[in-house]
């Protein structure tokens, strides 16, 4: 299974927070996050707390084309944004 780091972040006082993206098993998004800290301690009562926020997988073609729609308003950005990710694509043109 292929993890996506979103945020992996370390700061004084044993602050950090991580979050994550990744398809389970089960062909679901998943966003999984971890924070601890002092903060965390402040807030919750609890030195630190795990999260996960599930896509099923019948919905991910949703998610994707509109993260496509906010992200991008253009051909060329995405083109772009694919050879920056070394993501395989094909092109047709007329």
């Amino acid at each position: 299974m292929k993890r996506i780091t979103l945020k992996d972040e370390t700061w004084e006082k044993n602050e950090q927070h991580r979050l994550e993206a990744y398809i389970n098993n089960a062909g679901d998004l998943v966003l999984e996050g971890y924070e601890a800290g002092d903060s965390v301690k402040k807030h919750y009562d609890d030195f630190d707390f795990e999260y996960w926020h599930t896509v099923d997988v019948k919905d991910i073609h949703t998610v994707l084309l509109e993260l496509i729609k906010d992200r991008f308003d253009n051909a060329n950005d995405y083109l772009e944004w694919l050879k920056e990710k070394k993501i395989q694509y094909d092109s047709v043109s007329f």
